[in-house]
């Protein structure tokens, strides 16, 4: 379907456009460009990426190399899609670029066996509801570790269409797309907000725990059944709480939620979430 309704346009064919056409991908970029360097909420004091003068550029290498930091430089590259309903506009990384990255790049993301199992217990009782849900620009809510210090050169069409002022570039601060460790990053930081969760079902607390197996795999329950001292030696879905005190299941594929549970616990798991910063896309089933 993405192969017949989506277009991608190159930066010169972008260059080359007049009118209300160039009006549509000025709109776009700009709104891509607002996207990264805004805050995402009151936590953040910046956006994912800083614009920076070469000024300001060359200083934050001097103190980088100070400071005993890792200082990075990188191309980005801008892709031009033609979707059906708007112009898009995605500004990326060019992470393959250098080999230094920091941490891991692999990422534990659902599978077809553990989708395949919580639809089974999902269908295990016609009571169950299922909700999807998806984070937009999941990646940017993660931030980058200390140590190192990472400087986006813009592409030049940015320059050309007058969208960034000449000579100006990022300064990244969180897992912008096209780094090789951002998938890493993100997952890191949707765990640990996961394990955060805590919010009323049936007049008691629940709360989200995080499967030993799997950590694409979540599950919701009530406080006060947790097993304090639970006996982790062996596998199995999680040894926090019994099977049959699961409210309902999360399983994760990047910046996508598959909830699946009572109906209670699935609509309060969903209005949490909704009043996070994160801006969700949520789809009831």
């Amino acid at each position: 379907k993405q192969a017949t309704t989506h277009i991608n346009v190159t930066s010169e064919e972008v260059a080359r456009t007049t009118g209300e056409q160039r009006e549509q991908w000025l709109e776009a970029g700009r709104k891509e460009i607002n996207n990264l360097t805004s805050k995402r909420s009151e936590v953040h004091k910046v956006g994912a990426l800083e614009p920076i003068n070469p000024t300001e550029r060359d200083r934050l290498k001097s103190r980088a190399t100070i400071d005993g930091y890792q200082y990075i430089e990188l191309p980005a590259k801008v892709v031009w899609t033609i979707k059906p309903d708007k112009f898009k506009c995605r500004i990326v990384a060019c992470g393959n670029q250098t080999q230094d990255i920091y941490g891991r790049t692999s990422t534990t993301d659902l599978d077809t066996q553990m989708l395949r199992f919580i639809l089974s217990w999902g269908a295990s009782s016609i009571d169950h509801k299922m909700a999807s849900l998806d984070i937009t620009a999941a990646f940017l809510n993660a931030e980058l570790p200390p140590g190192r210090v990472v400087v986006l050169r813009p592409p030049s069409i940015l320059y050309r269409l007058g969208l960034i002022p000449q000579g100006f570039c990022w300064r990244v601060h969180r897992a912008i797309y096209g780094l090789r460790e951002a998938p890493s990053l993100w997952q890191d930081e949707r765990t640990s907000e996961m394990t955060k969760v805590k919010f009323k079902v049936q007049g008691e607390t629940a709360k989200v725990i995080v499967s030993q197996v799997h950590q694409s795999l979540c599950m919701i329950v009530k406080e006060r059944d947790l097993i304090d001292n639970p006996d982790i030696s062996q596998y199995g879905i999680t040894k926090r709480v019994e099977p049959t005190k699961i409210l309902a299941m999360i399983g994760i594929y990047v910046d996508d939620y598959l909830t699946v549970g009572q109906p209670e616990t699935v609509e309060k798991f969903l209005s949490y979430l909704t009043q996070l910063s994160y801006l969700l896309q949520v789809v009831c089933l």
